[in-house]
C-alpha cells in the first residue's frame, strides 16, 4: 500500500498536488521551483519561504482561502491538519446532530494561519468557531485572515494568556461546543529537542517534511520552519499542557461533548489515556493516528457523555495494522557451504554489520534482544543503498580497474600489486577488514565472544536492550531482523517490515541483498 493511501479516506492530498500546475497558476510559487531532468518540478524543503508559499498555495488552489503567514511562526502542513479535521468530522458522526443544527468548535491556540477554524468552516458550512491564541503576532495575522476570507462571523479570534485554556475565556460567560480542537506545543522547556518530529510543513511527497534520519541523535525541529517559543515549548512539554486542558473539562463536562487534540509524540498519546482511563468521569477515550510524508501523529478524543462510543469513529490504521499481523515474514535459510565466512551465528551476524554499515552506510541499527540462538534488530534508512547493487558494483569496479591501468602503465611494481590483489576476491578483502576492525577476532561458532560478554556470567535469554525509535516519522526501509540458530543446525534470517516502512519494497529489496551476498 503507498504511503497516500494511509491518509483518511476524504483527504484530498491522497493524490499527491501537481506542482508543475500549481507553478503555472501562480508565479510567484512558480519562481521557487527547480526542476530534475524528466521535467518534474520540485521544491526546496529546506527554505522556509518555500514552505510558507506552499502553504500558502495549498490553500487558495484547494479551499479558496486567502491567507497571510509570517516567516517566523508555525507554518501549519494542509494536508496533516485536514486529516485531523475530517476526524473530527467522523467522531461528530457519532452524535446524530439535526443536519441544519449549528456546530459549535473551539479551537485552542490557533496559531497565525488559524487553520482548524478556516479548514473546518469551509468544509462544513454548520460550523462555528471560537479561537484562542496567545501569541501577538499570531492574534493579528489570524484575525486579518478571518476578515479577509469574510469568515468574522462564523470564526471569533479572542486574545489570551498563556495560562487560559478553557475556563474564564474574555467575552466568554459560559462555554458551550460540540467539540474541542487544540496542537499543543511538542517540546518541554528543559531541552528543546526532545525527540525528531519532522517538519510541520506537509511531507516530502505532498510538500515535505524535515529530511532523512541518518543516526539515533536527537535534533531539533526542522530549521525550515520557525516557531515562536508559545508555538513549540511548554514546561512539561505536551502531556503537561493536555492535562491543564483535562483539568479544565473536568469542570465543563458535557458542556463540551468531545474533546480532541493532536499529539506529536506516540508516547504522550500512551500517558494521556491511561490518565483520562483512570478518571471515573470519562466515559470514553479513543487515540488514533494521522499520516503525513515521514511523520505520524496522534489524536486523542475523550468525552463525559452516556453511550457515546468514540471508538466506532474512523481510524485510518487499524485495518492495515490487523493485516499486518497476518502476513508471514520474509524468511531466507543461509546454505552451509559457504566459502568467505565461518557458518556460525556470530559470524554471520558479524558479517550483516559490516553490510549494512560498509557497503550500505546504513548507520541506524538497533539490538533489541539477544541469545545464544539468536539476535534481532530493527533497521531504519531515508536513503536507498541496497537496490541494483550488482549493478553499482560493476561500475564500481570498472573504474577502479581504469584508475589501476592508469597507475600500472609502464610500472612493473605497480602489476605485481595488481596480481596479488587478484589473489582474494571482494568478499574475502571485507571479511579481513571487518576482522581487524573488531581486534582480529576470530569468528566461531561462540556467540559469547562475538558479544563481548563477561564469561563468569551467564547469558540471559532475550536480554533486553533499549532502543531508541523515532516512532513519530515514516521511513523508506523500517524492518525488523531477526539471526536464529534452527534446531537443524541452520542459520535463517527472518524480515518484517515495520509499520512505519512507507512500504514493503524496502524489505524485499534488502533480504534479496543478503542472499546475493550469501551465494
Amino acid at each position: 500500500m503507498s504511503f497516500n493511501q494511509l491518509m483518511h479516506p476524504r483527504n484530498i492530498y491522497r493524490v499527491k498536488p501537481n506542482y508543475l500546475q500549481l507553478g503555472e497558476k501562480y508565479p510567484s510559487f512558480k519562481e521557487l521551483l527547480t526542476f530534475y531532468k524528466n521535467g518534474k518540478a520540485k521544491l526546496n524543503f529546506t527554505d522556509p519561504q518555500a514552505l510558507r508559499l506552499l502553504t500558502i498555495t495549498l490553500l487558495d488552489n484547494d479551499f479558496s482561502l486567502k491567507v497571510d503567514l509570517p516567516i517566523d511562526r508555525l507554518i501549519p502542513a494542509v494536508p496533516q491538519r485536514l486529516n485531523y479535521v475530517l476526524w473530527v468530522e467522523d467522531l461528530l458522526s457519532l452524535l446524530d446532530l439535526n443536519p441544519n443544527e449549528n456546530v459549535n468548535g473551539i479551537d485552542i491556540g490557533t496559531g497565525a494561519c488559524c487553520i482548524f477554524p478556516l479548514l473546518g468552516c469551509t468544509t462544513n458550512k454548520s460550523w462555528t468557531f471560537i479561537a484562542t491564541e496567545a501569541d501577538e503576532v499570531s492574534y493579528k495575522f489570524a484575525v486579518e485572515n478571518i476578515l479577509t476570507n469574510q469568515l468574522s462571523h462564523r470564526i471569533k479570534v479572542i486574545k489570551v494568556t498563556p495560562e487560559i485554556f478553557l475556563l474564564h475565556l474574555p467575552g466568554i460567560p459560559q462555554l458551550e461546543a460540540h467539540f474541542l480542537m487544540c496542537n499543543p506545543p511538542f517540546f518541554n522547556d528543559r531541552t528543546h529537542d526532545d525527540c525528531s518530529l519532522g517538519s510541520e510543513s506537509g511531507d516530502e511527497e505532498l510538500g515535505s517534511d524535515e529530511g532523512s534520519s541518518k543516526s539515533l541523535r536527537k535534533r531539533k525541529p526542522s530549521p525550515a520552519n520557525l516557531s515562536s517559543p508559545l508555538e513549540s515549548v511548554t514546561s512539561g512539554g505536551e502531556v503537561d499542557f493536555v492535562k491543564k486542558i483535562i483539568e479544565d473539562s473536568l469542570i465543563l463536562k458535557e458542556s463540551i461533548k468531545i474533546y480532541t487534540v493532536m499529539l506529536g509524540h506516540k508516547k504522550s498519546s500512551s500517558i494521556l489515556s491511561q490518565h483520562l482511563k483512570n478518571i471515573s468521569d470519562v466515559k470514553d477515550v479513543v487515540v488514533n493516528q494521522f499520516f503525513q510524508g515521514r511523520t505520524m501523529r496522534w489524536g486523542l478524543a475523550w468525552t463525559f457523555l452516556e453511550n457515546l462510543k468514540l471508538s466506532e469513529s474512523i481510524k485510518i490504521t487499524e485495518t492495515r495494522r490487523l493485516n499486518k499481523k497476518k502476513i508471514a515474514p520474509l524468511t531466507y535459510t543461509i546454505p552451509k557451504n559457504l566459502t568467505t565466512i565461518n557458518y556460525s551465528l556470530s559470524s554471520i551476524y558479524r558479517w550483516i554489520r559490516h553490510l549494512l554499515r560498509d557497503e550500505l552506510e546504513i548507520t541506524t541499527v538497533d539490538i533489541i534482544r539477544e541469545s545464544n540462538h539468536s539476535v534481532e534488530m530493527t533497521i531504519r534508512s531515508q536513503r536507498d543503498t541496497w537496490s541494483h547493487q550488482r549493478r553499482r558494483k560493476r561500475i564500481g569496479l570498472k573504474e577502479e580497474e581504469m584508475e589501476l591501468d592508469d597507475n600500472t602503465v609502464g610500472s612493473p611494481q605497480g602489476a605485481v600489486s595488481q596480481i596479488d590483489d587478484s589473489l582474494y576476491d571482494s568478499a574475502e578483502v571485507c571479511e579481513i577488514e571487518d576482522n581487524n576492525r573488531f581486534g582480529k577476532r576470530k569468528a566461531d561458532d561462540s556467540i559469547d565472544e562475538e558479544f563481548s560478554i563477561d564469561d563468569s556470567k551467564k547469558i540471559r535469554d532475550q536480554r533486553q536492550v533499549k532502543s531508541i525509535v523515532k516512532e513519530e516519522e515514516l521511513y523508506l526501509l523500517h524492518c525488523s531482523l531477526i539471526i536464529k540458530k534452527t534446531e537443524e543446525g541452520f542459520i535463517c534470517l527472518e524480515m518484517r517490515t515495520k509499520d512505519t516502512a512507507k512500504s514493503k519494497d524496502s524489505t524485499n529489496q534488502l533480504l534479496q541483498f543478503f542472499k546475493n551476498n550469501f551465494i
